[in-house]
């Protein structure tokens, strides 16, 4: 399909997976590859515009169109609006979105305030109607390593915000949102690679939970030629979006029910990041006595 206005999410999905794809590859601007991915992505970034802004939604097309962003099911959303009857009355309109529901759904899945707080008939604009803004939930922090990481990003957007991501070599941590007792699945939805299976008995998981840590994950992107901090995060999540794409290292993240809900932040190293995930290892230990939840020794 020839680049061109977009007018239906079908449109949009399609061409949100080109940006993904060339993205990956990382061209040079000027070159037909690079002004094909610059062109795409200006098309998807009006489409969200125009959704979003001019297209006055109330909630629940908000919600709706996230759902579509990101490959969403009802039940995938439920946990945010109190249970799956309950998600039900929400997204049919049958029940109001309450605070916890709208903080859940603006830290969780990233949808503007001003989308959540207005009545369903009032116009929309770009500031929150609300007499008291609600204060967005404080960003996770690593507890590890050196200051510097940038990103911060929710594991469920990475897909659709790629080219945030930096094409470089360096290091990168999942950081959970909530540093609570975990529920593990007994099996993961990750891909599996050469046919084999990515997940870990949940004795195993329990044994290498490290209560009190907000990394779950360290993970390094290069030096080998390619292997840039886009295509291994991008990797990551394709991989625990059940594809069988190589990158089963920290596997054991897709068995924790609330995965999703975490976040990926990255650091650019200036020398081999190998250097820099073996520092950040390192110190993990140091502080907890172990390596992250979803780092196995090699």
């Amino acid at each position: 399909m020839e680049p061109r206005i977009i007018k239906t999410n079908d449109q949009y999905r399609h061409f949100r997976a080109q940006v993904e794809e060339l993205a990956l590859l990382d061209p040079d601007p000027e070159s037909p590859r690079g002004l094909r991915l610059e062109l795409l992505a200006k098309l998807v970034e009006d489409y969200e515009k125009v959704r979003f802004a001019f297209a006055k939604p109330d909630p629940i097309d908000a919600i709706i169109f996230r759902m579509e962003q990101q490959g969403l099911r009802q039940k995938d959303i439920a946990p945010l609006l109190g249970g799956k009857n309950r998600a039900s009355e929400v997204l049919s309109r049958k029940r109001s979105l309450t605070l916890p529901m709208i903080r859940a759904l603006h830290t969780k899945l990233d949808i503007p305030l001003g989308l959540l707080v207005r009545e369903p008939d009032a116009a929309y604009t770009t500031s929150s109607p609300a007499k008291r803004p609600i204060k967005k939930a404080p960003r996770a922090r690593p507890d590890v390593g050196p200051r510097g990481f940038d990103g911060f990003m929710p594991l469920g957007l990475v897909r659709s915000r790629l080219l945030e991501i930096p094409a470089e070599c360096g290091v990168y941590v999942v950081v959970q949102s909530e540093k609570s007792a975990p529920a593990f699945l007994a099996s993961g939805e990750a891909g599996w690679f050469q046919g084999r299976d990515p997940s870990y008995p949940i004795d195993v998981l329990q044994r290498k939970w490290v209560p009190g840590a907000g990394i779950l994950y360290v993970g390094k992107a290069g030096p080998a030629s390619g292997r840039t901090l886009r295509k291994r995060i991008s990797e990551l999540v394709r991989f625990g979006s059940g594809e069988p794409v190589s990158h089963r290292g920290g596997r054991a993240l897709w068995q924790l029910t609330e995965i999703w809900d975490a976040r990926i932040a990255w650091k650019v190293t200036a020398g081999d990041p190998l250097d820099a995930e073996r520092a950040l290892l390192a110190k993990f230990e140091r502080d907890f006595g172990r390596l992250p939840f979803a780092n196995f020794r090699r």
